[in-house]
């Protein structure tokens, strides 16, 4: 008996409220709108969705996630049922990547085993977990009105779902298409197939299965001017043994900051408000129909910061001109080098970690960042080196060319000496060559390294003849790593070694002497060289100290201000290769606080650049 009292529930399972027009089918629970700004727009979001919940609403606008971010919904309807959905996506090289779980949950059914029996109540929940990913891909071939470098998006989820109805539960498992189509920045078009793959689901009996759905939706932007803009869009949704249903809205928004919305379906007429504060957005729906209201809040956390974030931050960093900005500034470059290190572009991330310096000049943080990077850059550089060489020797191998793979492979071994796939290669080749191929072969190796060895010997002693010590004894030291048993390369690094030892004792004895004679500034500009050139110099270390002493002025907060901005402005200045200009806000700042180690940095850096033409 209590079975056939629960038979209209089981037929109806996974069905919304008597209230949605899509009561009785099983699986409405998955059209239910998931998010307050879907939901005051009508649901129409096919087309315009770009964020995590797009596993719901479309998967292939997935491939419009900009950054990480976390989605909360919660649905208050009607009846005591509540409607919860929860996702997360994340942004990766080829595209973007979602999971959801969502609930409704419905209580205060009653049962009774006769009609004689006091009612007992039960409740009926449906869930479903979903996962899905959405990339953008570029056409072949495209017409001259298609600008997007990618107009097509593709994507796929799929998912569990679950019901339970008092005792009774049920599972099965199914997946969702779509694919947008992206003209340009305006015009959109949409479609999504729900169910393609439908989940069955059988209770006692019978298996039921969700029916496909799909929606056709168009969505068109523009805007009003700088501040203002809009959102219009449309839906036409088909769920299989029913006709067409139309449902459309529009979004305004004033800066990107504040949003309103309106909507209308079969269900009734929708609105909504939403509030987004730099990577959190808060929005509110409600749905007027005639049995009342259901509300619809969701709450959006974003983390981190896209490219153009990035560059409207370090705009209005730099019209603010202050140490409170300038830091500000200086992080947001870091997290530009952190994004570029992401990408392995390691020299875009040191570049982009010297100007964090050169805003923060203060923090010791950032010269470690660069040092560890520029460590990282070097182990790469030689492992893609003999990556490629070792390629071309298999290549050279495979192709029957012994002599050249031998060459290859010797040029692996000068750049890791112990490499085991180089000497047991080599092994091999060797006992294949003859006596007079080997000779051959040792003569033409040695001739390649003297001739390398001669082109580094020849850079090497041009730096020195510059003038510029530590460079050259950073390429000796290479050269001599690379060649050990080479007694020219192991004798030019000992040269490098002592001419820059004589050349710092020089520098010194000259700081000393101009300390003597109390002209600390270009003392200290000397000392500054002789850090560049050794970092851990002790005596340097002091002997800066020592002249910035008397240097020290008492300078007022606002003249200090001036001189802040004054600084900033130079940065600003040389960023933009307008060296000149940035030499003499430098000098500026000098002539007022000759002890300024940030001036006196930039002032290397910016000489240094007007002897070689940039930055």
């Amino acid at each position: 008996m209590a079975q056939l009292l629960l038979a209209p529930l089981l037929m109806a399972a996974g069905a919304l409220p008597l209230w949605a027009g899509d009561a009785g089918q099983a699986g409405s629970f998955l059209r239910q709108e998931v998010s307050a700004r879907g939901a005051a727009m009508a649901g129409a979001l096919t087309a315009a969705t770009d964020d995590a919940g797009s596993l719901y609403w479309n998967p292939a606008g997935l491939s419009r996630l900009a950054k990480p971010e976390l989605q909360a919904t919660h649905i208050v309807l009607f009846e005591d049922t509540n409607y919860d959905y929860i996702c997360a996506g994340l942004r990766t090289r080829v595209g973007g990547l979602g999971l959801a779980y969502l609930r409704q949950a419905s209580g205060g059914f009653e049962r009774r085993q006769t009609p004689f029996d006091a009612p007992t109540t039960f409740s009926i929940a449906q869930s479903a977990f979903l996962a899905g990913f959405g990339a953008a891909l570029p056409l072949p071939w495209k017409p001259a009105w298609v600008t997007n470098t990618k107009p097509v998006e593709l994507g796929a989820a799929i998912k569990a779902v679950r019901e339970t109805i008092d005792t009774y539960s049920a599972s099965g498992t199914g997946a969702d298409f779509g694919v947008i189509f992206r003209t340009d920045d305006r015009f959109l078009l949409g479609l999504a197939l729900q169910n393609a793959v439908a989940p069955e689901i059988t209770f006692v009996r019978r298996p039921v299965s969700y029916p496909r759905a799909l929606d056709i939706a168009p969505a068109y932007r523009w805007r009003f001017s700088q501040d203002a803009g809009a959102l219009a869009v449309l839906r036409l949704s088909k769920i299989s043994g029913r006709g067409w249903s139309p449902s459309g809205g529009v979004e305004l928004d004033f800066k990107e900051f504040s949003f309103v919305r309106v909507g209308m379906q079969d269900k009734g007429m929708s609105t909504g408000i939403g509030l987004r504060l730099g990577n959190t957005s808060f929005d509110y729906a409600t749905l007027l129909h005639e049995m009342g209201l259901s509300h619809t809040v969701t709450f959006t956390q974003r983390f981190g910061q896209t490219p153009e974030e990035l560059a409207a931050a370090i705009r209005k960093g730099i019209r603010k001109l202050s140490r409170s900005e300038a830091k500000r500034l200086a992080k947001t470059y870091v997290l530009s080098a952190e994004n570029k290190l992401r990408a392995d572009d390691l020299p875009g991330a040191i570049k982009e970690l010297e100007i964090a310096a050169l805003w923060d000049p203060e923090n010791p943080e950032i010269p470690k960042r660069i040092e560890e990077i520029r460590s990282r850059l070097e182990s790469a550089l030689s492992r893609r080196i003999i990556d490629a060489s070792a390629a071309l020797a298999r290549k050279e191998l495979d192709q029957g060319n012994l002599l050249s793979s031998r060459q290859y492979w010797r040029s692996v071994l000068e750049l890791d000496t112990q490499n085991a796939e180089a000497k047991e290669a080599l092994g091999g080749i060797d006992r294949r060559l003859s006596e007079d191929e080997r000779r051959s072969a040792e003569a033409l190796q040695a001739k390649g390294r003297e001739l390398t060895a001669q082109r580094r010997r020849t850079a090497i002693l041009e730096l020195l003849t510059r003038g510029r010590m530590r460079e050259a004894l950073v390429k000796a030291e290479e050269a001599a790593r690379m060649s050990p048993e080479d007694p020219e390369a192991v004798a030019l690094r000992e040269e490098c070694r002592k001419r820059l030892q004589e050349s710092l004792r020089s520098r010194l004895e000259e700081v000393r002497r101009l300390a003597g004679a109390c002209r600390h500034v270009e003392a200290l500009k000397i000392i500054e060289s002789v850090l560049a050139d050794d970092p851990g110099s002790a005596e340097a270390a002091q002997l800066k100290t020592a002249s910035i002493a008397p240097l020290r002025k008492e300078i007022s907060p606002e003249t200090r201000q001036k001189l802040e901005k004054l600084y900033y402005q130079a940065v600003e200045l040389y960023l933009k290769e307008k060296f000149d200009e940035a030499k003499s806000l430098v000098q500026q700042v000098l002539e007022v606080d000759p002890a300024s180690e940030s001036a006196l940095k930039l002032q290397g850096k910016v000489d240094a650049a007007l002897r070689i033409g940039k930055p």
